[in-house]
């Protein structure tokens, strides 16, 4: 036989195997976090009497818990970046002292972000959820979906208090932001329609943004060199379409429940709030379109010559 037969041979008994592995990591019986999280030393939480349907506090605790050691950990490696970086490069030495520490924060969530979107296991855990809705036969990716999150925000509640005069609007963004994750932490998958998993799309969605962050980053630092300018048209296009896909998918999920007389106060008051983070993402697109290259190496030309002697 050819070598392509002995292949065909070898990969037969694998899909057996991959079902045998599914059933194994994911039983075919829905388990709730509930269970799952009574089943580790997580248990050891004292859970709340009257906890309402959905309400998992040993994941909530558990969570803010990963929260505050990522916020430590974030704030440490900015730190150490900031200083590191002031003393490897003279470009960076030159900048303005708010825009360092603005480089550093949009590096640090660039890095967040990239390392949401690119972990082997998110794609098809948010194929999964968002998709085929199968939170609750998943548990894993509920798991998953929080722990994006606190990966997500972390470097937001860093910069609010490390990175000095920030736009009124990109604050208002990541404090909303950190509220709106924060009731993520609630989440478990008997809560498949809710406004949770929506929170949870929004940031999804904006995961796969991160080249805009990095674009913001090395425009301050390398305006004159002709790859931050390809940069910059990529930056636009994805954040056109991620933003274009985010908003069009919360607009039918509204639309839906108005259609189908199902909508609530609170889905009403999430959409009522979206446009405060919507605008940001709307002066940010229009910032990338009227961005010109030329311009920006011009600028820092010139800053440049004038401070040689």
């Amino acid at each position: 036989p050819g070598p392509r037969t002995a292949l065909l041979d070898v990969a037969r008994p694998l899909p057996d195997l991959f079902t045998a592995l599914d059933h194994a990591l994911f039983p075919p019986a829905p388990l709730s976090l509930d269970a799952a999280c009574a089943r580790t030393p997580r248990a050891l939480v004292e859970w709340l009497p009257s906890a309402p349907t959905g309400f998992t506090p040993c994941e909530f605790w558990d969570s803010m818990v990963n929260m505050a050691i990522a916020v430590v950990a974030e704030t440490v490696l900015m730190i150490a970046a900031f200083m590191a970086w002031r003393v490897a490069s003279a470009r960076f030495a030159r900048l303005p002292y708010h825009k360092q520490w603005y480089v550093v924060g949009n590096v640090a969530k660039s890095a967040c972000l990239a390392t949401i979107m690119l972990s082997p296991c998110w794609w098809p855990i948010m194929y999964h959820g968002y998709y085929r809705h199968e939170w609750e036969i998943f548990p894993m990716a509920t798991y998953v979906l929080k722990r994006s999150v606190v990966l997500y925000v972390v470097s937001d509640v860093t910069t609010l208090y490390l990175v000095p005069k920030m736009p009124t609007t990109t604050v208002v963004h990541h404090v909303l932001s950190a509220v709106f994750c924060t009731c993520i932490f609630f989440f478990d998958g008997r809560m498949v329609d809710s406004v949770t998993i929506m929170i949870g799309l929004y940031g999804a969605w904006s995961a796969l943004a991160w080249p805009v962050n990095f674009f913001l980053a090395m425009r301050v630092v390398y305006p004159d060199q002709r790859w931050v300018a390809v940069l910059a048209r990529v930056a636009l296009l994805v954040y056109v379409c991620v933003c274009a896909c985010n908003w069009t998918w919360h607009a039918l999920w509204y639309a839906s429940h108005v259609w189908r007389g199902t909508v609530t106060l609170f889905q009403t008051a999430y959409v009522a709030l979206l446009p405060l983070i919507i605008r940001d993402d709307i002066v940010l697109m229009r910032w990338l379109w009227s961005y010109e290259p030329s311009a920006a190496a011009a600028r820092y030309l010139a800053k440049r010559d004038d401070k040689r002697p």
